[in-house]
Formats: C-alpha cells, structure tokens, sequence
C-alpha cells in the first residue's frame, strides 16, 4: 500500500525559472555571453585591422552611425512591435501607482545614476580625464534599447517600459547638453582644488581623495550650528554688531601698544568701514599664523603677507583678546616664528 501510495505521488513542479529560461529561445538565453563575444570580436578586428575604424567611421550621416542605429533599430523594433499602443494610459498595473513607478525610475535614473558615475570617475580615475569624462557621459546617455530588451527577457510589462523609453528619450534630447555642462564643467569646480587660496580662474583637481573635500560642512557640523543659533533667541544685531567693534577695537590697541611698528594694521579704524576682522601686514606672517595655531590662537594668512583674525561676538570674550595679544608678543618677540617647521606651506593657511 506504502507503495503505491509512493507511486501516485504527484511530480514535483519544475522551479519556475527553470520554466522561464524553457521559454527563451537559444539566443535569448545567452544574450549576455553575445555580448560578451561581440565585444571581443570588436576589440579583436580592431586590432587586426587598423583602418576598420576609419571606414566606419565614413559610414554615417552627420554624427549618426550608420551600423549602430541599424543595430539599435534591430534590437528595439521587435520589442516595441509587441507593446499594445492602443491601451496605454489605459490598463490597469499590478498596484504601483503610474505616477511612483515613473517618477522613481526617472529620479534613479537622471539623478542617482548620474551623480553615482560621477562620483565612480573621480574615485577611481582621477588622474584619467579623458577616461573619466567617457564614464561621466556614459552615466548620462541612458541605454534605452537594452532597457527594452531586458524587460522582454524578465517577461515585464512592454506597455509601461515603452513608456519609460519615450520619457528617457525625452529627457535625454531635452537634458543631456545641461547635465553634460553641470558634471563635466560645475560640478568638478566645487571639488578639492589643488591649490584652493591661489584663487585661479582655471580649475585644477588636488591628487587622490583631496579632490572630494569641499567647504560645504557635515551633516554633524550642520547639527551642533543648528543648535549654536539658539542664541540668536536672546542677542539682538545690534548688540552683536556693538561687541564686535569693541573687541576688534581692543586688539588694535593692544597690538599697538605691546608690539609698536611690528605690524602694518589694514583694517579701516573707521567702524562704518570696518567688518569683524583684523588684518596685519608683516613680512613674515605665514610663520606668525603657523606658531600662533600652535598656541591655540586662531587666524589665517593670505597672501602675500597678511595675517588676519576673526571675532565673532556671540561666544568670543574680552579676556580672550588680552590672551591672544600676550601670546601673539610672545612669539613676535622671541621669534618662534623662524622655525622651519612654520615655513611649510600648507593648503589651507
């Protein structure tokens, strides 16, 4: 009885994509490894034969290759063939909005894909760039013919991609020129500079990782000056506009009176010309700048020899000022300055 019991059992079901590959025919099924030999094929003939790429090259109609579209037609005119025209716009999906399924493609690709090339290119070719603009630019030509041959293969819905395929088109007829611009002229400007305080009109990327830094703060650094503006709650512009000439005004005195002739003082005495700087002029301050962050003293050089500080009123205290003047006459008069390690230029000074 076990027996036949054994016997009448039902065959098991086939997996079901061992059902979908059944269905595809042979060239379907390994359209990838086609490709594949296609692409070597190509590479191969092209080092064969030198001038194949020169007779190809004649065989075109302004800057349309002739092969290529004959290729693409092939490849997308039996897909396209089998997509009901008459009812799109009209057939219920399988519950994605048209609205969320369209605007997610379209934001994958013409916002994610773009800036995820973009950002592949200079991670890794950043010492390459004419191979790095090619794979900026293949990030923004979206392949429309694979997207329909892919989806045929997946036994997707052939209304809605051939929909998807009128918009990229679309897109890329109406958007390629501007996002071109943006990812290959802008957008490379806001990167690392290699020299950032040269102030140059023509851009030149840093070497490595130094090409990504940027002035924009973190989202950690946004974090804790959201919660630094809660003062603002309680001081007023005018209050704080008052402080700062009162603090710049007490460096300027104190650097006069501790450090006379030393320094070429810049900035305007004139408060309705003055801003919450302090510029001094003195032959060596690149150095001065250098031993005065070693003490703890905050400022920048700009050159050619200018060392400038800041006061910000909202958090910075008299007696800081007087601090900062003890330490600035300290390395002044015992010229810690002209050590060598303060000679080294570094990229932000």
């Amino acid at each position: 009885m076990a027996a036949t019991e054994t016997l009448r059992q039902p065959t098991p079901a086939p997996p079901e994509h061992a059902a979908v590959i059944k269905e595809l025919s042979t060239l379907d099924r390994f359209l990838p490894l086609w490709i594949g030999l296609a692409m070597a094929a190509g590479l191969g003939l092209g080092r064969l034969i030198p001038s194949l790429n020169d007779g190809l090259n004649k065989l075109q109609v302004g800057t349309v290759s002739l092969p290529i579209a004959l290729g693409l037609l092939l490849m997308m005119y039996p897909v396209l063939a089998k997509v009901r025209y008459e009812d799109l716009g009209r057939k219920q999906h399988d519950g994605v909005s048209n609205k969320l399924f369209f605007g997610v493609s379209l934001f994958l690709s013409w916002v994610i894909g773009p800036l995820l090339m973009f950002a592949l290119a200079w991670l890794l070719l950043p010492n390459q760039p004419a191979y790095r603009t090619g794979v900026i630019i293949v990030g923004l030509a979206r392949c429309i013919a694979m997207v329909l041959i892919w989806n045929d293969l997946a036994k997707g819905d052939r209304d809605r991609t051939a929909l998807l395929v009128v918009f990229n088109a679309l897109f890329q007829v109406a958007a390629f020129a501007f996002l071109g611009y943006f990812y290959l002229t802008t957008l490379p400007g806001w990167l690392g500079h290699a020299r950032p305080f040269d102030f140059e009109l023509n851009y030149e990327p840093a070497e490595g990782m130094q090409a990504f830094v940027t002035s924009s703060p973190s989202i950690v650094a946004l974090a804790a000056l959201d919660g630094a503006l809660d003062v603002w709650d309680r001081a007023t512009m005018t209050q704080v506009r008052a402080k700062s000439l009162q603090l710049t005004d007490l460096f300027i005195e104190l650097v006069e009176a501790s450090l006379p002739g030393v320094f070429d003082i810049v900035t305007p005495r004139d408060h309705t010309k003055r801003g919450s700087q302090v510029a001094l002029r003195h032959p060596d301050s690149y150095g001065i700048i250098q031993a005065l962050l070693r003490r703890g003293v905050i400022g920048d050089f700009r050159d050619p020899d200018i060392a400038r500080f800041g006061f910000t009123p909202l958090y910075l205290r008299f007696v800081d000022v007087f601090d900062a003047v003890e330490i600035l006459v300290d390395v002044v008069e015992g010229e810690s300055y002209r050590d060598a390690k303060f000679a080294v230029r570094n990229a932000v000074t």
